[in-house]
């Protein structure tokens, strides 16, 4: 064989190397873009519902990348269910968000996009139901409106405050020993004795609530 004929051999050999790289590269093009990434998967499922194990909620835009952005930066939370608005009869026009500090079971829905944030198991320390010591002032007339102090331990997480298993207008929790909320109107203050009508002041968490029904704690006055 000639040295032409080696040059030529040698040529077609690197052609052909060249030709199958464009090839291989062209398929893993194609694979990355008809393949659905798994993460992306994960994190949102549309039209699912994943009911309970709710750290908190709230409303927000209609746009679930909030609700997995909220999720994301909240490090108990590993799934989330976004409501969108007028999701179901009687939701409203607001979207809502809940963080979830597990991952439950998923139901279709049309109402709602879910998602997994993180699909690793992570340990949860078992912890008791919240339990109160104090509130003070404990009355306040059955307009509602008295800003309430809660003193008591288990309060981390607090996802409602409620009087009389009526939700507090509004809550912050100050640290796992203290919370302040602002309670409620009374929802019939025709039944309000003169002596006042004595409910139970309560912090729920994931673990559990303090008793809500039992009355006690907080008396509403007319």
């Amino acid at each position: 064989m000639g040295p032409f004929a080696q040059s030529c051999r040698v040529n077609n050999v690197q052609t052909n190397w060249v030709n199958l790289r464009w090839r291989l590269s062209g398929l893993a093009l194609l694979l990355l873009l008809t393949c659905p990434s798994r993460s992306r998967a994960q994190q949102f499922e549309p039209d699912t519902n994943r009911f309970g194990m709710d750290i908190r909620d709230f409303d927000l835009p209609s746009n679930s990348q909030l609700c997995y952005n909220a999720c994301r930066d909240e490090q108990r939370c590993r799934s989330f269910t976004f409501r969108k608005p007028n999701g179901w009869p009687g939701a409203g026009p607001s979207a809502h968000c809940w963080l979830k500090y597990g991952i439950p079971a998923a139901k279709v829905d049309k109402c709602c996009v879910s998602g997994i944030v993180r699909s690793e198991s992570t340990h949860l320390p078992s912890r008791k139901a919240p339990s109160i010591t104090s509130v003070h002032p404990n009355v306040g007339p059955a307009s509602g409106g008295t800003r309430v102090t809660l003193r008591g331990a288990g309060f981390s997480g607090a996802s409602k405050v409620t009087f009389g298993g009526n939700p507090a207008t509004e809550f912050r929790v100050l640290s796992d020993g203290e919370v302040i909320a602002v309670a409620p109107a009374f929802p019939n203050p025709a039944v309000v004795p003169p002596s006042g009508y004595q409910v139970d002041a309560a912090v729920c968490t994931p673990a559990g609530c303090s008793p809500q029904y039992a009355p006690g704690n907080f008396t509403y006055r007319k």
